[in-house]
């Protein structure tokens, strides 16, 4: 723009509003399954048909930024005001001069409202005269001028790459092959929104002339200019790209970048430090003080491995993990058979943390190996202190990376009785803070380059069974709490590993999760039926807050969608607070009362509990630990940025 200036040149501004951009959810709503992403019909689509799908969650958000047709209007509009003929046509198009010769006798003569001209890809520039080129092989998809009465406009609701162009050469009755083109949605079967023009969509009479030809410069990959399959891979690249610029657009606008820390805010822990150098305020002081209390005692302890259990998983192998479900209890019937019988809410002894009973088992040492190490990391980042940091970094490789000792990437035998079940890979979803850890240790320089890479093809092998293997596909679906912790964990470990892919399908499937979660008045059926209902109505919403967190920092505002019904993420913590200290529904057992203020400083509402906001620094009063079982990150109160969700 500076240089259109310079040259005096007159142009039209189309402006971006990043606070409209913001609010764009991604479009899950038009897919023929209102739970289409957990479905066999998105998994079992080709590859191709699968990045459709991805790239219609961007729908709106590619019509917002990219404004293809919107742009191509507006050129229109201003061309008209002050010219018989306007070219609003792609910005990489070259007219040769007897090509634009034969196009301008044309326009000079013709009654036609409309002209095309047709369009030969280039797969190098040339090295020729010009002069030389021809109109022999202009026969991709051509260029159109309108004329100052003419009344067809481009139809904005068709976003970049879903044949915005083509979409208005079928209303032209311009023939080539581009009238057979039907765009994503209707090869999905969506039902997108689609902005209604008024005109004959089945009249039979051409309304376009054809004159003079255009080259289209290349893009530096002759495959997706011409030859057999070029359309296709010219799509394809143009999807992916699309995909990838938009979610890099999201992520710039919320000034982060896939190494920062996702839950521990790396801007707010700077600036908690810089605070306890200038020694206030006192009550951070005291959180600091049992960071540090606690981080002694973790630097006495482990490491953890699967390798140091009693037991060995039903598989034989003892890097598998193992453990038992929490509420199935062991019985022996008449024939010396063991069976298993659910009691919901009454936690096996040695289904419970750290207990004695156990030790046989994996679960406390993954526990603690997450709690610990995250201390550790948060403690090095505050202090310097390198003793902390290769501490939790031996942690770290002893579970995930060393040979000997580290777990294989799979649940297949968590929660196990006689069979494998989907239910133990919730085990895991402390993954979430556990991977900010890990980004903090890297920072460090005490979990280096190459342990950091090993430990990334763990994960990766990891989120390959998580999405691939029949009991990870079965936690996928999962109608309660499990359903979302999935969403989480799997997020988490794409956000980590910067698997675009992995992380938008997480996003999606946690999207349309919404109005099967809550009801239209905010509640939550599949937690009320609990016996402990207070315990997971609680448990389930911290998942989702994480969710939204994750999903608020990688541009996806989940926790400010209302579906069509009525349910919200925002809905469900409201009626959450307001009964919170007068339960209404059965509950058995204890339930920690300060969990519903931690929810609380996390979604940073204060409408909902129907007070004034305390000041920040009263966050530090709220304890900064809760019982590890309840899914709250270690020192919760570190790190927490009050623009993790917005207002």
């Amino acid at each position: 723009m500076a240089m259109l200036e310079q040259k005096g040149m007159r142009y039209s501004r189309i402006e971006f509003k990043a606070s409209e951009y913001r609010q764009i959810p991604h479009e899950t709503w038009c897919f023929p399954d209102p739970l289409y992403f957990l479905s066999d019909g998105y998994y079992n689509l080709s590859n191709t048909d699968r990045l459709r799908a991805r790239l219609q969650l961007f729908y709106r958000k590619n019509l917002y930024i990219m404004n293809n047709n919107g742009a191509r209007n507006v050129a229109l509009e201003k061309g008209k005001q002050d010219a018989e003929w306007t070219l609003p046509w792609d910005g990489n198009c070259f007219l040769e001069s007897s090509g634009w010769d034969d196009l301008y006798q044309t326009l000079l003569s013709t009654e036609a409202k409309y002209v095309t001209v047709p369009m030969v890809r280039l797969t190098t520039y040339p090295n020729v005269h010009p002069r030389i080129l021809n109109k022999v092989n202009a026969t991709e998809e051509p260029q159109i001028a309108f004329h100052a009465s003419s009344e067809q406009i481009f139809d904005e609701s068709y976003p970049y790459g879903h044949i915005p162009k083509a979409e208005l050469l079928q209303r032209l009755q311009s023939p080539g092959r581009w009238l057979s083109w039907g765009g994503d949605a209707r090869k999905l079967g969506l039902s997108c929104p689609r902005q209604t023009i008024a005109i004959d969509r089945d009249a039979n009479a051409r309304r376009d002339v054809s004159a003079g030809w255009v080259s289209r410069l290349p893009s530096g990959h002759a495959t997706l200019e011409v030859g057999e399959g070029a359309s296709i891979e010219r799509w394809r690249a143009r999807a992916e790209g699309t995909i990838k610029f938009l979610m890099d657009v999201d992520i710039h606008l919320q000034q982060r970048t896939f190494s920062d820390p996702v839950f521990y805010d790396l801007s707010v822990l700077q600036q908690q430090s810089l605070a306890l150098q200038r020694e206030s305020p006192v009550l951070l002081q005291r959180i600091l003080r049992l960071l540090l209390s606690e981080a002694n005692k973790a630097v006495n302890r482990g490491p953890f491995s699967v390798m140091y259990k009693k037991l060995v998983a039903p598989g034989g192998d003892k890097h598998d993990y193992f453990h038992v479900p929490p509420y199935y209890w062991p019985q022996v019937n008449e024939k010396n058979e063991t069976y298993f019988v659910r009691k919901d809410g009454q936690r096996h002894p040695a289904a419970v943390l750290y207990s004695l009973e156990s030790a046989p088992y994996d679960r406390s040492s993954l526990q603690r190996m997450f709690v610990d190490t995250t201390i550790c990391a948060l403690a090095w980042f505050f202090t310097g202190n390198r003793t902390f940091a290769d501490h939790g970094a031996l942690l770290l490789k002893t579970f995930f990376v060393r040979v000997g000792t580290r777990m294989n990437p799979h649940m297949q035998y968590a929660q196990y009785t006689n069979r494998a079940s989907s239910s133990g890979i919730i085990e895991m979803k402390d993954l979430y803070y556990f991977l900010d850890a890990a980004r903090l240790l890297e920072r460090s320089k005490a979990l280096d380059k190459k342990n950091a890479l090993h430990f990334k093809s763990w994960l990766r092998k990891y989120l390959k069974w998580l999405l691939k293997s029949e009991l990870g596909r079965k936690e996928m679906v999962a109608a309660n709490n499990h359903g979302i912790y999935f969403d989480l964990q799997t997020a988490s470990i794409a956000a980590y590993l910067e698997e675009r892919t992995s992380l938008l399908e997480a996003i999606a499937r946690a999207q349309t999760r919404i109005p099967f979660h809550f009801t239209p008045k905010g509640e939550q059926p599949e937690e009320l039926v609990r016996p402990t209902s207070r315990h997971y109505t609680n448990f389930n919403l911290l998942g989702w807050v994480h969710m939204a967190v994750l999903a608020h920092k990688f541009g996806a505002p989940i926790w400010q969608i209302k579906t069509f019904e009525g349910s919200s993420i925002q809905k469900a913590v409201q009626l959450h607070f307001k009964q919170a200290l007068n339960w209404p529904y059965p509950d058995r057992g204890s339930f920690d009362v300060e969990r519903f203020e931690v929810l609380r400083w996390l979604v940073r509402i204060p409408d909902f509990s129907n007070t004034e906001m305390y000041a920040e620094e009263e966050m530090y009063s709220v304890k900064p630990n809760l019982h590890h079982h309840d899914g709250v990150q270690p020192f919760w109160n570190l790190g927490l940025s009050f623009k993790n969700l917005p207002r």
